[in-house]
């Protein structure tokens, strides 16, 4: 889920649109604090569709996943191309965040 500065984007306001997963950021090529275009998936989902890279501030970093859970140490697996993690200890891990 990127976090946008507020926007208007076919008759809403948008803050989140969704990025799918790690092969998507990784495809779009975002660096944290990028500008990106934003689009309503079907008209109602919106979604991060490219990058404005002309915008991107210098020293960017990439996006980097964690490779451990923060809650209990285990390692993520990644699983069609999603991270994933035992579900007992998913919802703890997502508090952290």
């Amino acid at each position: 889920m990127a976090q946008l500065q507020a926007v208007a984007l076919a008759g809403t306001v948008v803050k989140r649109a969704s990025l799918h997963n790690a092969n998507e950021i990784q495809r779009l090529g975002l660096h944290e604090g990028d500008t990106v275009q934003v689009e309503k998936g079907g008209e109602i989902i919106p979604k991060v569709t490219g990058v404005v890279e002309a915008l991107r501030e210098p020293g960017a970093q990439p996006i980097r996943y964690i490779d451990h859970c923060p809650e209990c140490g285990s390692a993520w697996s990644g699983r069609k191309a999603r991270l994933s993690i035992s579900v007992r200890t998913a919802a703890a891990a997502r508090r952290k965040f």
